[in-house]
């Protein structure tokens, strides 16, 4: 990667296009692979590229820098039929992509399209076209198809060694994942390539840090908001240094309700600035809806203007984006908003249930069943608690029982006793007790339990009683993964 760029730069010095050109055309794979596209099309911008190849290499750069106008005219300028199949395929990934080109319909069939000129390939190429698709499946409601083929798309890159488009890619199949509730999975993958990968040079290394985004999500979810946290903000350090532009808005949506699960508003409001601060030059829909949605449950001081910009993008639309809709039924629950969202929620779960996205759904029941408890229907109500509490038990999806505060908590306990009325918070500073942190420590140090009882003089049947304690608070299943779990959250040197 330096390497590279070090030629692009001496390249570009000559400011001699008979120069420029032959190498942006021989170099196409390159720009991809490589999270510093937006310094690439800084440097590329200035000079006036005339060959189809390189004004379709700066198109991309263009798009994926936020520099829509830029990337629409530079598409608009490409003749396609002198292009050649693999970079027709690439032409026409990018025009999928772009909400300039078309409905979604018509830009999955721009996606179709590219896989039949990529059909016999199997580099780069077919694996970004293969990345492109599941975009659109997934926008078409297939969430494990997606998830399918960002498997395909990882497997290509990897082989390929374009190991930070294979990161990008397993990243967005995990998350994926994530949505149908395979949580075991997202985790146990997640940690395997970053096993598989641990020994990479620095420069690759960063950019497997990104699955700290899935892997963080996942704890989000099941209500582990510290360890959410940790991983979170491993992530963030990476598409910052990256600068992922393409991989904000995700990351946001689930620091801020890790937050909210910690209540540390203090910070939840410090990371909104920040962010605000950081996207303020663009006006990216998604984003505006992620801080909207922050600035709206943190009661920050622009919240009235935020919850009128939410209002107005629910009323605009046809299809509501699932956070717009979180937060329309948040307000209408909080009387902070009059809009009737109780059709569209109903659609939207429908949608839900047929595509797996369990953790979308059981927000939106517990949203709906709030909505029915303060209007006395407690019949309806009751139904749709139901539903998400199985969610919560088979599936361990916890974390929205505990992000607002439900007037039908009251009912929710009821009907299962199981389910306390706050977030289960947990301060890893005391959470085992002396006696067992000296256990822990003694089972690191390789000692049984007749070793440990001697040590500490106690019976070996005591010693096991406690390490049961040990697992069981730690939340895992044996002395090794207990172990590894202190040392992450440093009970433990």
């Amino acid at each position: 990667m330096k390497r590279f760029k070090q030629f692009l730069d001496e390249i570009l010095e000559t400011k001699d296009l008979n120069q420029i050109e032959p190498f942006v055309k021989k170099n196409v794979v390159h720009f991809f692979d490589s999270p510093y596209l937006t310094k690439y099309y800084k440097s590329l911008k200035p000079f006036a590229l005339k060959s189809n190849e390189s004004k379709l290499v700066l198109a991309w750069l263009a798009f994926l820098s936020g520099d829509f106008m830029s990337h629409y005219m530079h598409v608009m300028s490409i003749h396609f039929d002198e292009l050649e199949d693999v970079m027709k395929a690439l032409y026409l990934d990018l025009k999928s992509i772009s909400k300039l080109f078309g409905t979604l319909e018509e830009r999955y069939k721009y996606s179709l399209e590219s896989l039949q000129y990529v059909e016999n390939d199997n580099s780069f190429y077919k694996g970004n076209a293969l990345a492109i698709h599941a975009n659109l499946i997934f926008l078409k409601g297939e969430i494990r198809k997606a998830a399918e083929y960002f498997e395909k798309a990882f497997e290509i890159f990897f082989r390929e060694q374009l190991y930070f488009q294979a990161s990008v890619a397993i990243s967005n199949s995990l998350t994926d994942y994530m949505r149908l509730g395979e949580f075991s999975k997202v985790i146990e993958k997640a940690q395997h390539i970053l096993m598989l990968t641990s020994e990479f040079q620095s420069d690759d290394k960063v950019y497997w840090e990104v699955l700290g985004l899935p892997m963080g999500s996942v704890y989000m979810i099941t209500n582990k908001p510290a360890l959410a946290m940790e991983w979170l903000n491993r992530a963030e350090r990476a598409i910052d240094q990256m600068e992922l532009v393409h991989m904000h808005g995700s990351l946001e949506i689930y620091l801020i309700k890790t937050y909210l699960l910690l209540k540390d508003f203090k910070k939840l409001g410090n990371f909104l600035d920040k962010t605000c601060h950081l996207f303020e030059h663009m006006h990216i829909e998604s984003m505006q809806t992620v801080i909207g949605y922050g600035k709206i449950v943190s009661n920050h001081p622009e919240k009235s203007v935020e919850i009128e910009r939410m209002e107005q993008i629910f009323l605009d639309r046809d299809n509501v984006r699932p956070l717009v809709m979180e937060t329309i039924a948040y307000l209408s629950n909080h009387q902070l908003s009059n809009i009737n969202f109780v059709e569209k929620m109903v659609q939207l779960m429908d949608g839900y249930r047929y595509s797996g996205d369990i953790v979308s759904l059981q927000t939106c029941l517990l949203q709906l069943a709030e909505h029915y408890y303060i209007q006395n229907d407690y019949v309806a109500a009751k139904l749709l608690i139901e539903e998400a509490i199985e969610l919560y038990h088979q599936k361990n999806v916890k974390a929205p029982f505990y992000l607002y505060d439900y007037h039908c908590f009251p009912l929710i306990s009821k009907i299962d006793k199981r389910i306390i009325t706050t977030a289960k918070v947990v301060d890893y500073t005391n959470l085992l007790t002396q006696r067992e942190l000296e256990i822990l420590a003694l089972i690191n140090q390789g000692k049984n339990n007749d070793e440990i009882g001697k040590t500490i003089f106690i019976s070996e049947g005591t010693v096991k009683w406690h390490i049961n304690h040990i697992l069981s608070k730690l939340e895992v299943k044996n002395r090794l993964q207990a172990i590894d779990k202190a040392k992450t959250l440093k009970l433990l040197d």
